[in-house]
């Protein structure tokens, strides 16, 4: 369970918007339905970090039927792809973690600029965690503006709001 540390909240809509469209990419992507899948993912948690195991057992808990299709792929090439599949005038929301952990700087700078130019013809918000900093870029009407937003533990113990605008 993720505790907040602070005084600071976030800034929430009045009212959210309308999902039209869901999926994730994931260069291996896990079944959380199939038990073998997660028995391997539990094999990654350090057996000292029993509050990871039980985090990892929850969020396998969570039902099947509503859960984005996540197709296996390339992060670059599949987001190219998937950004083309969501439906004119849709509220476009982009959400990653650490990748820089698992790809080298020239795959950050690829997705960095293909979000750069899709939003220079769309709106997006693009959340990302990147060593525990939570920053939200937004493109409307072609201009990026960057807040960071949050700090937090990269497993997820604890996140701070700071929502501070960037320079």
């Amino acid at each position: 369970m993720t505790r907040f540390r602070g005084s600071g909240l976030p800034r929430i809509p009045f009212r959210f918007p309308q999902v039209t469209f869901r999926a994730g990419v994931d260069e291996f992507p896990i079944d959380v339905s199939d038990p073998d899948e997660v028995l391997w993912l539990r094999s990654m948690v350090w057996p000292e970090r029993r509050d990871h195991a039980d985090l990892l057992a929850t969020a396998c808990e969570v039902p099947q039927g509503d859960s984005p299709e996540v197709v296996e792929g390339d992060p670059v090439a599949m987001l190219s792809n998937l950004l083309m599949l969501i439906p004119e005038n849709s509220a476009i929301c982009i959400y990653h973690t650490d990748l820089s952990h698992r790809y080298p700087a020239s795959t950050m700078e690829q997705i960095e600029d293909l979000v750069t130019e899709y939003g220079a013809e769309n709106n997006i918000h693009w959340l990302h965690d990147e060593d525990g900093r939570v920053e939200l870029s937004a493109f409307e009407s072609g201009v990026k503006t960057t807040r960071h937003q949050a700090d937090c533990d990269s497993h997820g113990r604890w996140m701070e709001w700071v929502d501070e605008p960037m320079k």
